[in-house]
């Protein structure tokens, strides 16, 4: 399957019949209109087949938030440079991760009991400079809460980087990555299978 310039990724569902599941997200750089998804399948009996389905991309305004932050998180120092193209190129290696999930489809729970004080896709200017759009949710919490798993999976990241500090991303499966950052302490370790609402590190003051 592919859908705005995605490749969707499908996995069997554990239902007891022959179906498969994917998911895709809309970019946040995404235009409003009309795109088209496309799938190709063969069934068992080996007749294959194609079909397309258009989908509808609606306009949306998300508001905006300027934060004053120390200058070396807006333009990092050249001796940065390096860490922050490692760190990009680790990531990119993980997201492209597209493993099978560990258990049917489950609700998410919250990581954190607190409210939200951001919400996803926010435009941030730091310093007065744009940056990319917020890319989660911000929770609320007393530094030293425990932050839960939000869904089964297998703990993928677990140390510290430079913009996200001390920092957790669990993969469920099928390309579906949840990522847990600024935290004050991490009490898992990377390929490590984790539960829902089981402990996954705790937070810092400024939890997410």
């Amino acid at each position: 399957g592919r859908w705005l310039e995605q490749s969707l990724s499908f996995f069997p569902l554990d239902t007891g019949r022959q179906q498969w599941s994917a998911w895709a997200v809309i970019p946040l750089s995404a235009r409003a209109g009309l795109t088209t998804a496309e799938l190709d399948a063969t069934f068992i009996d080996g007749a294959a087949v194609h079909l397309e389905s258009p989908i509808a991309i609606k306009a949306k305004r998300f508001p905006e938030e300027r934060l004053t932050v120390a200058p070396k998180f807006v333009d990092p120092p050249q001796g940065i440079q390096q860490r922050l193209a490692r760190e990009q190129e680790f990531l990119a290696t993980i997201y492209t991760r597209r493993s099978t999930p560990v258990s049917r489809p489950q609700a998410f729970v919250r990581p954190v009991p607190g409210e939200s004080n951001s919400v996803f896709g926010k435009r941030r200017f730091f310093n007065g400079k744009p940056r990319d759009p917020h890319p989660g949710i911000d929770l609320r919490a007393a530094s030293g809460t425990p932050v839960r798993c939000s869904a089964d999976g297998t703990v993928v990241v677990a140390r510290d980087l430079y913009y996200s500090g001390n920092t957790v991303i669990v993969d469920h499966g099928g390309g579906l990555f949840t990522l847990y950052a600024h935290l004050s302490r991490i009490d898992v370790s990377e390929n490590a299978a984790i539960a829902a609402a089981a402990p996954s590190a705790t937070t810092a003051a400024r939890a997410a």
